[in-house]
This record gives structure tokens, sequence and C-alpha cells, in this order.
């Protein structure tokens, strides 16, 4: 059994600098290399960007069911495509998420904010500056879920026209 202790005093948060302590008594003594790494893999591997190769990735269908053996941190991306713009129309596009978990939510490589299981927003409006529009354009939504206290997943996810807020121009 490992356990982690951290104490921060005013610094920069997290785990940092890995260290033995001491022996907990009855416990093996398994002292080795430790690892560990500051950055996760898909921050590393910049997994929110759109050009990214998601051969290795397996594809479910939504409901999704909590994978056996849940990581704590789960990526998840979506793809879709929207109708090019209508000469003399404006209308907003937004997603409809339904997740449990917290974490954060990308479009197109660009941050979008936060999501949160508790108190949580459904709605996140899609900035027309970071969408592809028109045929064979592709827009990625990136989630990076962590478990709270259930396995992190996506319920439902939902891209539609705001058209409450549409506009004849």
């Amino acid at each position: 059994m490992i356990a982690v202790v951290v104490k921060n005093h005013d610094g920069p948060g997290g785990l940092g600098g890995v260290q033995w302590a001491q022996r907990l008594p009855g416990a093996q003594d398994t002292r080795g290399e430790l690892e560990f790494s500051d950055i996760l893999s898909g921050v590393a591997g910049q997994w929110w960007k759109t050009d990214l190769d998601e051969s290795g990735w397996s594809r479910q269908s939504l409901p999704e069911a909590p994978a056996e053996g849940s990581t704590m941190l789960v990526w998840h991306r979506l793809d879709f495509h929207l109708p090019a713009e209508q000469p003399g129309v404006w209308v907003p596009w937004l997603i409809r998420l339904h997740t449990k978990g917290n974490g954060f939510i990308y479009l197109n490589g660009h941050c979008l904010g936060r999501l949160w299981q508790r108190g949580r927003q459904s709605d996140y409006y899609l900035p027309e500056c970071w969408l592809q529009r028109g045929p064979g354009r592709k827009n990625v939504v990136t989630l990076c879920l962590r478990q709270v206290d259930q396995p992190a997943v996506i319920e439902s996810a939902t891209v539609m026209p705001a058209t409450f807020y549409a506009e004849r121009r």
C-alpha cells in the first residue's frame, strides 16, 4: 500500500518532488524507483487539438456505459458538421451536454470552460469564430472528465442552433 501525504504551504499545489517517506508497520519494503509525471498524458499529447490522430481511440455510442476498470480521468472527442451560413441570417450554435464528472470542454482546440457535476451547466455556447461551417468541414468537441462519486461518463450530447437568439441581418 502507498499512502500519499501532500503538504502544500503556499506552493503551486499537486504532487511534485516525490520521495519515499517511511515504511508503515507490517508493510513489505518495496522501495525502489518511483515514477511520476507532473503533466497528464492528454495534456502532453494535446488531445484537444483537431488534427489529433484518433486511430487508436475506440468508438462508443451515447449514452455510454462506464468502462470497466475506469480510470480517474477520461478523454472523449465528439465530431460534428455544420451547414454553410445563410446570407442575411445569423444563428448561434450551442452544445447541450449531460455528463457525470468534472472537467474541461474544448471546441476545435480552444478551451470553452469547465464542466461541473454539481450545480452543473448543460448548455455551452459555441463561438462562431471557432466553428468550421460548410460541407466537409469538421468540428471537434473534446471533453476531459474526472470521476467524482461515480465513473465519468457522457449521457448525451446534442449540437443545436440557439434559434431564440437568431437574427435576420
